[in-house]
């Protein structure tokens, strides 16, 4: 049995009180141990255009919604009694026939509505790309002839809401003129989970600790869900060092806390380290949410000064902090103010660095 929670599910716990999350935790829980539980009285969704709905009893007065095929199950929503229900009656939840990701597809029809005054003769944003090219790239069939309606990149704009994310990326993409290729299929051997879209809004749990530490803390409704750029970047191996760039909420920083988690798994002994103490020690908050205690135990969170003080100290060294006078007469002794490019920015920005006793200059400690 294959247990997976979904992205939907996260949301769906952020408009609950605290009571209630409570009470699905404990509920997810149970039916991690047993779905066939008789408390959870299984019952399949009326009114949905969906086989493989069902609702499931949290308590007299919570649901949840589960996705179940063959013995795959996912988590999907849970909330009050009529929402859930609401909730999957506008939406089927199915393997895409292209890409083999397991997507949730909103129902269409408000929207084709929205977009059945089209001009005749009204050139379409995709017109010069064939049905199968579209769907090749992951769009579910039923949202086809939406597609083929939409004449601006503010009718894109408006739907991507609806869509699955990959399918936004890559329609993005497409609309401003680059050239995607269509993602590779999974192959049938592979089970679903496996495929990098279905890994966007589905993470696979593996135990019961596990989904309290999904579940227990905010930062885990994302932290969980990886871009499949950065899951490559977390699970590949290098002959070298490497360098990771982005502006400010790419996602760096968990990218590093899930390799050094991935590293961890394989029993490496990890050093995750910053100029900035308290980016380490909300990276040691959460890692403490993402990782088992053994896998911790292979992990070192320390903020770069903090690490050089302890590598003196067992060297039996010395050490003193430079204050910010001191560091900025070493930056005028040690760099030429003919070549400013030279003074590296970061350098005035830091407010303190660890000066060995008896170091002269920024060379000799280095060196």
């Amino acid at each position: 049995m294959v247990v997976l929670l979904g992205k939907s599910l996260m949301t769906s716990l952020s408009k609950l009180n605290a009571n209630d999350t409570k009470r699905v935790t404990d509920f997810i829980d149970k039916f991690y141990d047993n779905p066939a539980h008789p408390s959870i009285s299984l019952e399949r969704v009326t009114k949905a255009k969906n086989d493989n709905l069902w609702s499931a009893r949290i308590n007299q007065g919570l649901r949840a919604i589960v996705y179940k095929d063959g013995d795959t199950w996912a988590l999907l929503y849970a909330g009050q009694h009529d929402n859930p229900y609401a909730w999957a009656r506008v939406r089927r939840v199915e393997q895409n026939a292209k890409t083999g990701a397991l997507q949730i597809i909103e129902f269409t029809e408000a929207i084709e509505q929205q977009f059945a005054e089209k001009l005749q003769n009204q050139p379409g944003l995709f017109d010069s790309h064939h049905d199968d090219y579209l769907l090749s790239l992951g769009l579910p069939p039923t949202w086809l002839a939406i597609v083929r309606k939409l004449v601006t990149e503010d009718d894109l704009l408006s739907i991507l809401e609806q869509l699955p994310e990959e399918v936004v990326e890559r329609f993005l993409q497409l609309a401003g003129g680059e050239l995607v290729m269509p993602p590779l299929p999974l192959p049938p051997e592979k089970p679903t989970f496996e495929n990098k879209d279905t890994q966007r809004r589905f993470i696979v749990v593996k135990s019961s600790d596990e989904i309290a530490k999904i579940l227990e803390a905010p930062w885990a409704t994302w932290i969980s869900f990886l871009h499949p750029s950065q899951r490559k970047l977390v699970t590949s191996s290098y002959k070298g060092p490497v360098k990771v760039t982005g502006s400010a909420g790419t996602g760096k920083t968990v990218v590093a806390m899930h390799r050094a988690r991935y590293l961890a798994q394989q029993d490496k002994q990890v050093l995750v380290t910053s100029f900035v103490k308290t980016l380490c020690d909300n990276i040691k908050r959460t890692l403490s949410l993402l990782c088992t205690a053994d896998e911790l135990a292979h992990i070192t969170i320390s903020s770069v000064a903090s690490q050089a003080g302890h590598i003196l100290k067992e060297g039996n060294k010395s050490f003193s902090i430079a204050s910010d006078e001191e560091i900025q007469l070493l930056v005028e002794q040690n760099f030429s103010l003919e070549c400013p490019l030279a003074i590296p920015s970061l350098w005035l920005e830091w407010k303190f660095v660890i000066q060995p006793q008896g170091v002269a200059s920024w060379e000799d400690a280095f060196v």
